[in-house]
């Protein structure tokens, strides 16, 4: 399937891991920088006590709004220096939409939610992987067609 007829859904569905890591607003910075590197993460989501979506917690806000002020990561609550405006995207999205708000907007990661929950976090070098994939299949496909393999 080519990049511009791929879903948000379906490049969530084919990524390796499904785990959706969340934090919440009254976790310090320290264990959400802890959390996010366990699981190789460069942002986590934040939700409340409903899995609602609360912001966006990233390495970004880390640099500009916790080291760059001098604040104490053990003293300071992800819901202080999170990034409240999340733009999310919805599970039929096609891909190169999600990648031109990305670009527009200059984010890195983006959740994907339906009408009732989270379903799941892309990252721009998810798109980039994908790109690459669709990229690759068409070389294939052409060079089978050019030297005549089935």
């Amino acid at each position: 399937m080519t990049h511009d007829f791929l879903t948000a859904q379906q490049l969530l569905d084919s990524k390796a891991s499904k785990e959706i890591v969340t934090t919440r607003m009254d976790t310090t910075v320290q264990d959400a920088c802890k959390l996010m590197r366990t699981h190789r993460l460069g942002c986590l989501i934040v939700t409340n006590g409903a899995g609602q979506i609360e912001g966006i917690f990233t390495e970004r806000d880390v640099v500009n709004r916790l080291v760059a002020e001098d604040k104490d990561a053990s003293d300071t609550k992800v819901g202080e220096l999170m990034t409240r405006d999340v733009i999310v995207v919805e599970p039929e999205r096609n891909l190169s939409e999600v990648e031109a708000i990305m670009k527009q907007n200059r984010i890195r990661h983006m959740p994907v939610a339906g009408s009732d929950r989270l379903l799941g976090l892309l990252s721009i070098g998810d798109v980039l992987a994908s790109h690459a994939a669709t990229s690759q299949q068409m070389v294939h496909h052409l060079t089978e067609y050019i030297y005549g393999r089935h």
